[in-house]
């Protein structure tokens, strides 16, 4: 190799460390942003939820839920899968600095959206007595559903311009509305309903004047990141190559979406309202697990789509290791806190819902299992793979279908939560063995034996304290414990060391902290 060789060498492994060094912080500062927000909605969420099922009771929320899922449904469908449509092409667009494309895929995405979500919302209103009355045999949702008819393009709206925003890289646009605004309000007003007297119907009106906000604020967001206020001529429109990546995401997203929603949609056909509202607190319970890995993958999708645009396949590799080990450090301790503290946590909504115990146990082991296969579902959606990702829906969808209805009938709850830990183990499992098929790389590397090693210690702990307390449901009690789980926990990570990347941010970060003191002195 002659030394001009050499040079160049040396200078691609320095651009390369760079560009890692650049993803890694732009992951982790996206994926900071987007949990922080979650967090704080999630306990802001907690408390909503709190509030409604004490006011409302297993029987009114589980009302409440199968109006929410239901407009669920139809809003994903109404978004044609424009929101992921939106964070690819608005990233790439971005990249070229070609405004006349990105103004054309915006009109297309909120305008397309806009129209079918009118459409099904005027047909969820019409139908409203028919699905409420021979579909679930409850009168009483007719009102809920037709409120939640009006709803639906505000929600659909919100999702379409969220994703919008992260195509911007402006994370924390969408935490601010749907993470900070939206649960704000939603408090605000469901306590004064619960000191009022607060019924269903109450709620989804909360839920629906929450929602109006969201989409005006973050229409006003993306406004101040590209002006909206431009002539509608001046624009690009790329149809074909945006409609063919949004149809099989659109498909492959409504499947995902009912499928995320069946255990809710079956249980209140097949099964009682009541069960429906003990399975909705524990699925609400479970999301602390699912929002780690949310966060990291949508922080990481604009990411992987210019890596891939740059054909990077080893700063893809080193971004797929190391947002899968933060996902599994991070899940570990909330998932043992799920596992030993089940029935303390579902005792806070009232005693009726313990019941869920061993069913938020088994979520809790199925989003162990997501967060250990990685952000495979987010390379392939980010790749250009929409066909796969399609595939990987009707799969999931049918699976989903099978065992729910196998299961739901017979076993009830206990039976939803199966169903759910049997989908979500084998579409997981497929999705690595796919991203690894395509771009022979797996999430796994030998720095996740830290964590292991932390998990059984933090294991043993929570045994011990267990064995001490008696398995007491007191809230005081419950909460010493996790407290003691989460510090024995993180004191392992740091006497067995932090990685690389880990120790890098924090020291960006010790060095940031330390300028602004020194400008604020």
């Amino acid at each position: 190799m002659t030394v001009k060789q050499s040079v160049s060498t040396a200078v691609q492994e320095a651009q390369s460390t760079r560009n890692y060094t650049e993803n890694t912080m732009s992951a982790a500062k996206g994926g900071s942003i987007v949990a922080s927000g979650r967090l704080f909605a999630y306990a802001t969420r907690f408390l909503v939820v709190y509030l409604m099922a004490r006011a409302l009771g297993a029987d009114h929320y589980g009302l409440y839920s199968i109006a929410l899922s239901t407009a669920t449904v139809i809003a994903g469908a109404a978004a044609f899968g424009l929101h992921t449509t939106l964070v690819r092409y608005v990233a790439v667009y971005r990249n070229r600095k070609d405004e006349a494309e990105l103004w054309g895929l915006l009109q297309l995405g909120i305008g397309l959206s806009l129209l079918l979500s009118t459409l099904m919302a005027i047909g969820l209103f019409t139908l409203s007595h028919v699905v409420a009355e021979q579909i679930y045999d409850r009168s009483e949702l007719v009102p809920l559903l037709q409120i939640m008819a009006i709803v639906i393009p505000f929600m659909t709206m919100s999702t379409v311009v969220a994703g919008a925003t992260r195509g911007f890289k402006k994370m924390h646009y969408g935490v601010i509305a749907q993470n900070v605004v939206q649960v704000l309000v939603r408090l605000v007003l469901i306590a004064i309903m619960f000191v009022i007297g607060m019924k269903a119907i109450h709620a989804v009106v909360i839920f629906g004047v929450a929602n109006i906000i969201v989409a005006a604020l973050l229409l006003y967001f993306l406004h101040r990141e590209f002006p909206l206020n431009r002539s509608l001529r001046f624009a690009k429109h790329n149809r074909r190559e945006l409609l063919s990546f949004s149809v099989p995401v659109w498909i492959s997203g409504l499947l995902r979406t009912f499928r995320a929603n069946i255990q809710t949609l079956l249980l209140g056909t097949f099964y009682t309202a009541a069960g429906v509202g003990i399975f909705a607190v524990v699925s609400r319970t479970n999301l602390l697990g699912r929002m780690t890995l949310n966060s990291i993958s949508t922080s990481a999708r604009p990411i992987i789509a210019e890596i891939h645009a740059d054909d990077d396949r080893a700063q893809l590799a080193n971004i797929y290791h190391t947002t899968g080990r933060w996902a599994v450090t991070i899940n570990i301790p909330i998932f043992l806190v799920l596992m030993f503290f089940s029935e303390a946590i579902l005792a806070i909504y009232g005693d009726e819902f313990i019941g869920g115990a061993i069913a938020l146990r088994i979520l809790a082991v199925a989003e162990l299992i997501d967060a250990m296969t990685g952000i495979c579902g987010a390379i392939i959606d980010m790749t250009g793979y929409t066909k796969l990702k399609l595939a990987n829906s009707i799969t999931q969808l049918v699976l989903s279908i099978g065992v729910s209805i196998l299961l739901i009938p017979r076993y009830g709850l206990i039976g939803a939560a199966v169903g759910a830990l049997i989908v979500n183990a084998v579409i997981n499992n497929l999705r690595m063995i796919e991203v690894w098929y395509l771009f022979r790389i797996l999430p796994f590397d030998r720095t996740f034996i830290k964590p292991a090693l932390a998990a059984l210690v933090a294991v043993i702990t929570a045994l011990i304290t267990l064995q001490v307390t008696e398995g007491s449901l007191d809230l005081i009690m419950l909460m010493l414990q996790v407290a003691i789980l989460f510090i024995v926990y993180a004191g392992m990570l740091l006497l067995l060391g932090l990685p690389e990347e880990e120790r890098t941010i924090l020291s960006r970060l010790r060095r940031r902290i330390s300028q602004r003191r020194l400008k604020t002195t």
